[in-house]
Parts: structure tokens; C-alpha cells; sequence
């Protein structure tokens, strides 16, 4: 870094790549910062963009990040580039080092300062639309399903729906913040251009204008469809919503209707009961008079009186007894 003057400002730039295990600073892109004076020109930023990836299994969509860092010295028209990316293999980084192989460094003409930032703007810049186009794919077969169930087969709808839905969400809305940080990235590369070549005219060569022109055109354009999609999301969500509320309360309401069939039948066994009760009761006087009687346990004698057989305090002593234990348990 001391070899080349590399300002420590760069350590900012460095230090948005790290290893990353969840979705952490996904919209965050560090702007352009600008360093100029009569000896050198030093610019850098980090620019986020769509790429295919091919792991089975996985999204095959995912949102990476790569950073420039350009220094132009003035008294001998030589540069110092340094290119982060996530991998060797970057196809930003290829066209990059060809490029700088090819010799077309800005040496004797300054026509190709900003070649490397027309090399990331336009490099991915078309994944846009492909990464819009598949999670637009996706929100349309959730929707179509929304129309075709509705509220009458609510059973056709589940919370795994709800957690498709929200993750369209959660892939869109970073895209949209993305796509806002490099529209105001090919902004400030055009007031750097023109304070550039207020030193330097011949800065930049005659495409340089037009492409960052085109660029910010394609990009507010998969903005505003970005846009469109998450208000499609956030419909199908709010559907999806009502969907599962409904059923909850149909699920509810069916619940509510076994507890009163459930309560019914209990006042109905319980006046049975009743009447089996009273019943009982009436018999039961009757009853325990005509066993006791058919008992040994009374006699008349020859006198016609009422003898009490000698026998009587056995059965008191067993049937008091048994009456405490059966009123007992």
C-alpha cells in the first residue's frame, strides 16, 4: 500500500469483503470517493451486482460485491489499479487484466482513465434484468395459485406459501437499494468526469458520456420494475394473509361447534342421569324393605308377635361398614 501511495481511506473498501454467513450489508455499497489534486487522481468504490451461480440445491441467484481503486499519476500519465472481487474468476476481472495486457493503458493519452469503471457498469449490467425475470417468474406462480384457490379452498393454502412470498420480498428489496446506489454512482462518475477534464481534456474518450448515460437509463428502468414486483409481493402477501385468517377462523369456528355439540350431549347424559337417579331413589326404599323383610332376620311367634332374630347385629355389623366404604370411595 506505501509502494504505490495508496491512500488509507482504501482500508474502508477492504473492509466491506469478509467472510459472510448470513445476508449481512446485502444493500450496503460504499459510494465514490474522489481524491484529486495537480499531482495524481485517485478514485474508489464498491459496486454490487447479480450473478448465476451453479450450486445444486441453492438459489441460483446471488448478489455479489467487487470495488476499484484507480490512481492516475499526472507527471507520468501511469496507473496504479487494484480490483476486488469475490473470486479469480470474475468475468469483470478477465476483461480487467486483458485490458491491462493489451496495453491500453492510459500513457500517452488519457482517453482511457475510466475504462475500468466502463468495464464494471457494463459488465453485469444486463444480470439485472435476468435476476428481475426469475423472481418475477416465481411471484407470478403464487399469484396465479391466489386466483385460481381464493377463499373458498383455503385448505389449498399453507404458511410455506407465505414464507416463498416473503422471500421474494427479502430478495427484491435489497436489489431495489442496489440499483439506487449505482444510479447515484454513474451520477457521481459524471461530476468527476467533468472536474477531471478540467485538468486533464482528453480524460475521457467520446463514448465515455453515453455509456454512463445508457447505464443510469437501464438502471432506473430495472428499478421501476422492481419496484412494480414488490407491490405484487406485498399483495400476495396480504392474500396469503387473509387466506390463512380465514381458515383459522373457519378452523375456529368448527372447533366452537364440536364443544357446544360436546356441551350439549353433557346436558343431555346429565338429565338422564337425573331421571335415572330420582327413579332409582323412589325404588330404592322399596327395595332395601322387601330384602330386609325376606330376611330370616323377623318372625312372628306363635303368639303372633314380632320376634328380632338374635342374628341381626351380624348383618349391621357388615352392611354399616360396607355403606362407609362404598359412600367413601
Amino acid at each position: 500500500m506505501k509502494e504505490h501511495d495508496v491512500r488509507p481511506e482504501f482500508f474502508d473498501v477492504v473492509s466491506s469483503f469478509y467472510h459472510k454467513t448470513l445476508n449481512i450489508e446485502e444493500a450496503l455499497s460504499l459510494p465514490l470517493q474522489v481524491f484529486l489534486d495537480t499531482n495524481s487522481l485517485e478514485y474508489m468504490y464498491v459496486i454490487k451486482y447479480p450473478e448465476e451461480n451453479l450450486r445444486v440445491g441453492e438459489e441460483p441467484w446471488s448478489i455479489r460485491q467487487m470495488a476499484i481503486y484507480h490512481q492516475v499519476r499526472l507527471q507520468d500519465r501511469r496507473s496504479t489499479i487494484i480490483m476486488l472481487t469475490p473470486c479469480p474468476t470474475t468475468v469483470a476481472r478477465t476483461r480487467l487484466t486483458h485490458w491491462v495486457k493489451t496495453g491500453q493503458l492510459p500513457t500517452a493519452s488519457m482517453g482511457n482513465v475510466f475504462e475500468p469503471s466502463r468495464i464494471l457498469l457494463t459488465c453485469y449490467l444486463d444480470n439485472w434484468r435476468s435476476y428481475m425475470k426469475y423472481y418475477e417468474s416465481k411471484t407470478e406462480q403464487l399469484s396465479i395459485r391466489m386466483l385460481n384457490i381464493g377463499l373458498k379452498t383455503p385448505n389449498g393454502v399453507s404458511t410455506s406459501d407465505l414464507a416463498d412470498i416473503n422471500y421474494i420480498e427479502s430478495r427484491l428489496t435489497p436489489a431495489q437499494a442496489v440499483l439506487t446506489s449505482i444510479i447515484k454512482l454513474c451520477d457521481d462518475l459524471e461530476t468527476m468526469t467533468a472536474e477531471v477534464k478540467t485538468l486533464l481534456p482528453d480524460a475521457a474518450d467520446a463514448q465515455w458520456p453515453r455509456t454512463l448515460s445508457n447505464s443510469r437509463a437501464k438502471l432506473i428502468a430495472f428499478r421501476s420494475n422492481s419496484s412494480v414486483l414488490l407491490r405484487k409481493t406485498a399483495n400476495i402477501s396480504q392474500m396469503l394473509n387473509s387466506i390463512l385468517t380465514f381458515r383459522s377462523q373457519e378452523i375456529m369456528k368448527e372447533q366452537s361447534e364440536r364443544v357446544l355439540f360436546l356441551t350439549t350431549s353433557t346436558v343431555d347424559d346429565s338429565a338422564t342421569v337425573r331421571v335415572i337417579t330420582a327413579i332409582t331413589l323412589v325404588f330404592l326404599s322399596f327395595t332395601v324393605v322387601a330384602a330386609v323383610m325376606a330376611m330370616p332376620l323377623f318372625y312372628l311367634d306363635d303368639s303372633s308377635r314380632l320376634v328380632v332374630s338374635s342374628s341381626l347385629w351380624i348383618y349391621i355389623a357388615v352392611a354399616v361398614p360396607l355403606t362407609v366404604v362404598t359412600l367413601a370411595y
